[in-house]
């Protein structure tokens, strides 16, 4: 994201943002546990309040859980998907904020689910999957 345009999200959407690219990238698996509040209070530099909101956001859109004295977990279902968060949010955010994106394809073809990556898309360890690797711009800078 481009300096300007980075500073027209508050901070928990910032936040928010990050975890929710987290999540579909497969970092946290469906049912992972996210870091704690402080830890996300400490890696993000933001008030508690604000990491509260992010989460909130996060709960919300159906991606995350909280469980009272246990924290926060990606959710069991597919929200991703059935909010087409993952295919679309990107092209969304960027065409709502009145820029164009463009988008670039490095890689793609099919790979093997392994760990969390399978945990995630629900499917066996092994199972072949399709793999997008792709640049995102906005202008001519690459993000």
């Amino acid at each position: 994201m481009n300096a300007s345009s980075k500073k027209k999200l508050s901070q928990y959407e910032r936040l928010a943002g990050t975890l929710r690219d987290r999540i579909a990238a497969g970092i946290y698996a469906r049912g992972d546990k996210l870091p704690s509040e402080m830890e996300l209070m400490d890696e993000s530099g933001l008030s508690r309040s604000t990491v509260r909101h992010a989460l909130k956001v996060l709960v919300d859109e159906g991606l995350v859980r909280t469980e009272r004295g246990r924290g926060a977990f990606v959710a069991d279902t597919p929200a991703l998907h059935e909010n087409n968060l993952v295919f679309s949010s990107y092209t969304a955010q960027v065409q709502g904020q009145g820029m164009k994106p463009t988008t670039r394809t490095v890689d793609s073809g099919f790979t093997k689910a392994g760990g969390s990556i399978a945990k995630f898309f629900d499917a066996a360890v092994g199972s072949k999957l399709v793999k997008l690797v792709r640049l995102r711009y906005l202008s001519t800078t690459e993000l």
